[in-house]
């Protein structure tokens, strides 16, 4: 225990290490300290990568190209409120229920919340139609918070499509749109960006959500759950988060041009984990141009259904080249019996494609319109020949058309 005097022995040992930290200094800062050209080996480094930075076009890196691409597509994207019959009733004043955070008394309760996109300035606006199913009344809220009253266009269920329609409040009041891309000309690995305007209507604050990612892949075939009517054929996969909200709104290549409609994700507790899908705008667009003309999808029919050629089909009908597939059934009166097709005929190759597996070729035959022609490459007793099949609607082949 120490009882008085001066620490002789504890300033020995400050003054030893006080002196051992300027000779360290000397070393260091003696390493570093500028020579006498001006130069250090740090600054020179600091020189090096920022020569290296300044030499690349801000205007060509990825994250810039994703802010232009936002800036461009966001005026045109919308969030789709949708309140059922059971909403469009006045809440008490004194209703202190758990909704009362939300919605201020007496106001609407939506019943879902979705995204979406104005495709055209007279206010044609694309969305999902999970999004606005047993939808009583539709509202789109735009970004800079004007609100319309949406019609309904049309929809289809197989495609998930909705085409919804709203009309300026005032005459040439300008409406926003997003620029289309083409889905068919997509690359694994470039660019995704999800925009969506999920929290308008929760938050009274219209700006959009971003998330960014990369095309995952192409061409999904999906199966839906039991009780889903759609059919989710070559979807683009993406691993942009599409969060709760966003279903509806587009997905944009880095140009800022829509690729895709976010649609759906694989997830085990809602939120996102990397999985989303997206229906290619291609065939958004294909189905939306008949809506608008015909009230509805017109989808064509070739009346043919494929089996893939497996052992005991090969061994039944002496086939050696199993490359193919063979019909088994066609329907009374439909395209591809009229153009000459038979039951048992190997189809070799569609459209020139050579084809072994009937979800590829159901790929190629789904969204057909009235009128395509399909080409099949047919081998029947050791000939080998084409014959074009011209789809038609299911109306046009019950003569109601």
């Amino acid at each position: 225990m120490h009882r008085g005097g001066f620490p002789w022995k504890t300033a020995f040992w400050m003054l030893l290490f006080f002196a051992a930290g300027l000779f360290g200094s000397y070393l260091v800062f003696g390493e570093i300290s500028p020579r006498q050209d001006g130069s250090s080996v740090v600054a020179g480094r600091i020189d090096t990568v920022y020569t290296a930075v300044s030499a690349t076009s801000l205007a060509d890196s990825g994250e810039n190209a994703i802010v232009r691409a936002a800036e461009l597509a966001g005026p045109a994207v919308v969030s789709i409120i949708v309140y059922p019959p059971s909403a469009i009733t006045p809440r008490p004043a004194n209703d202190r229920s758990k909704w009362f955070r939300w919605y201020a008394p007496g106001q609407r309760r939506a019943s879902t919340i979705g995204s979406g996109f104005i495709v055209d300035p007279s206010g044609i606006v694309l969305t999902n139609e999970h999004v606005v199913r047993d939808g009583a009344r539709i509202e789109v809220v735009l970004s800079d918070g004007r609100t319309f009253e949406a019609k309904r266009a049309g929809d289809d269920i197989g495609y998930d499509l909705a085409v919804l329609k709203i009309e300026p409040v005032v005459d040439d009041e300008a409406l926003p749109s997003v620029p289309l891309g083409r889905s068919a000309e997509l690359r694994v690995g470039e660019w995704a960006i999800a925009i969506g305007n999920p929290f308008g209507a929760y938050l009274n604050d219209n700006q959009l959500t971003v998330t960014v990612g990369v095309i995952s892949a192409l061409h999904r075939d999906v199966k839906p759950d039991g009780d889903t009517k759609a059919i989710y054929k070559d979807m683009i996969q993406t691993d942009a988060a599409i969060n709760p909200g966003n279903s509806g709104g587009p997905l944009l290549n880095a140009q800022g041009e829509v690729i895709g409609i976010n649609t759906f994700i694989f997830s085990q507790g809602g939120g996102s984990i990397g999985i989303g899908f997206a229906i290619p705008i291609d065939a958004a667009v294909q189905a939306a141009r008949d809506i608008i003309q015909f009230g509805r999808v017109r989808h064509g029919d070739l009346g043919i259904m494929v089996l893939p050629i497996d052992n005991t089909i090969a061994a039944t009908y002496g086939i050696r080249d199993r490359e193919g597939l063979i019909i088994s059934r066609l329907e009374d009166g439909s395209p591809a019996k009229e153009a000459g097709l038979e039951t048992a005929d190997i189809i070799r190759a569609i459209d020139g494609v050579p084809e072994s597996s009937p979800i590829q070729a159901a790929r190629r035959i789904f969204g057909l319109q009235p009128g395509e022609v399909v080409e099949f490459t047919i081998e029947r007793d050791g000939r080998v020949f084409v014959v074009p099949v011209r789809a038609k609607s299911r109306d046009e082949e019950e003569g109601t058309n």
